[in-house]
């Protein structure tokens, strides 16, 4: 996978220079078809239909674009601030919610872009319109024959490169309006790259906060804002590892965690929760827990599993983790209720587990694989987290967690209130706001 991500992110940088010329980084704006090749190539599956059914779609959405109304409740003269949230669960509520009570001068944009469509006039909609027509069909014959010959797949590539662009020249259009000082996103590499280049080309600050843990070899490097907030030193470290310029990250702390160094509630283990991680993919997520899960249980444990945010019930429920435990959506419960709720936290590739030791419960960890340099790696390693193996001995292993949590829970937040969150809850919104109002006055 390595080699993988180090050629998609070669490839990014290449069409980026090949569309130097114009205003477009279309390498970076096709990050999202990044993705999903190295998800399919990561075991997950990925959505491919036949391409008139693309088109079509493309075509009610610029349809879509096109007549969605013009907002008539709010002007755009006063806003200093645009907050990108990309959905509404209790993960990314605690990243932007506690902004526009204090700063008021502020907008928030969601995922499907309605506040910028909605604040266009029908003029600048066909401006856009015509842009993207401009850009599509001088880029994307060239954009299919380099990556063709990069031995990679270009389906879906039209389909995702043509709702970026529309999406890039809108925010160009809606910030040539405005007096927007700074925009904060909870994720650059994501649906709101558009907004975040269109922004940087419009010469204006861009800030991407951390929502989740930083893994090599792919997700949040190369980092498109101009500049990155991060919770604490460990993964300011791990960025200028990767080459990423060290003036770019700034430690702020994490605003999803809750207050530091709770006391451990419970003496004996009888409830274990389970944090996968969407990004590992279902098949490995399936490998991965669904025979430890029959393990726990079989032992005579109580389990429940906390989906990660961008995961359901639907499509990974039982088929993924088996029916002897509890599984529990993102937005069903929030992180420090599920918490109370258990006595050790098993994850593998999940921030999770640091969240769970700052509110008092301890963490052991599974490896993803022998060869992982990834947040379990992290944990295990540099952490010294217990590590949980698949076998007869999951039971023992437990039993001496048990015995010595709270030993256990002290060193562990000891790591993390070191490497892992400089500041959280309440200290790490001040800081925020304090870095907020450092940048638009």
């Amino acid at each position: 996978m390595k080699q993988l991500a180090e050629k998609l992110l070669k490839l990014e940088k290449q069409l980026n220079v090949i569309s130097e010329k114009s205003m477009v980084p279309i390498g970076s704006l096709l990050v999202d078809f990044w993705r999903s090749i190295y998800i399919e190539h990561n075991g997950d599956n990925v959505k491919r239909r036949f391409w008139f059914l693309d088109l079509l779609s493309l075509i009610k959405y610029i349809g879509y674009f096109l007549f969605s109304p013009t907002s008539k409740t709010k002007t755009i003269k006063d806003l200093k601030i645009l907050l990108c949230k990309s959905y509404d669960k209790p993960h990314y509520n605690r990243l932007i919610d506690f902004i526009p009570p204090i700063i008021r001068q502020s907008e928030v944009v969601k995922s499907d872009y309605k506040t910028i469509y909605n604040n266009l006039t029908i003029i600048e909609k066909i401006l856009v319109v015509k842009s993207f027509l401009s850009t599509y069909i001088h880029n994307i014959a060239r954009l299919k024959k380099v990556i063709s010959e990069n031995k990679i797949s270009s389906q879906s590539l039209s389909y995702l490169g043509a709702f970026s662009i529309i999406k890039f020249y809108s925010a160009v259009e809606y910030l040539k309006r405005n007096k927007v000082q700074l925009i904060i996103v909870d994720y650059d590499r994501n649906i709101f790259a558009p907004i975040v280049l269109a922004a940087n080309y419009r010469g204006i600050k861009t800030v991407s906060l951390q929502h989740g843990v930083i893994n090599p070899p792919y997700g949040y490097f190369p980092i498109l804002a101009s500049e990155v907030w991060v919770w604490g030193k460990l993964w300011k470290d791990l960025l200028v590892e990767m080459g990423e310029s060290p003036i770019k990250i700034k430690i702020v702390g994490s605003t999803i965690a809750g207050s530091m160094n709770k006391a451990q509630k419970s003496e004996k283990i009888k409830h274990i929760g389970i944090g996968p991680n969407n990004p590992a993919g279902d098949k490995k997520n399936q490998k991965l827990w669904n025979q430890i899960i029959i393990e726990l249980v079989r032992s005579g444990y109580q389990v429940s599993v906390k989906l990660h945010p961008s995961m359901d019930k639907k499509r990974h429920g039982e088929d993924i983790f088996g029916s002897g435990c509890r599984i529990i959506d993102a937005s069903e419960m929030e992180n420090q209720k599920f918490f109370i709720t258990i006595d050790l936290l098993i994850v593998s590739d999940s921030g999770l587990g640091y969240e769970a030791v700052v509110e008092g419960t301890p963490v052991a960890v599974v490896r993803e694989s022998e060869q992982s340099q990834a947040n379990d790696f992290i944990m295990i390693e540099k952490g010294r987290f217990p590590e949980i193996k698949l076998g007869p001995d999951i039971k023992e292993t437990i039993r001496k967690i048990s015995e010595t949590q709270n030993d256990l829970l002290k060193k562990e937040q000891r790591f993390v209130s070191k490497y892992i969150y400089e500041y959280t809850c309440k200290e790490a919104e001040n800081r925020i706001l304090e870095r907020i109002q450092e940048l638009i006055h």
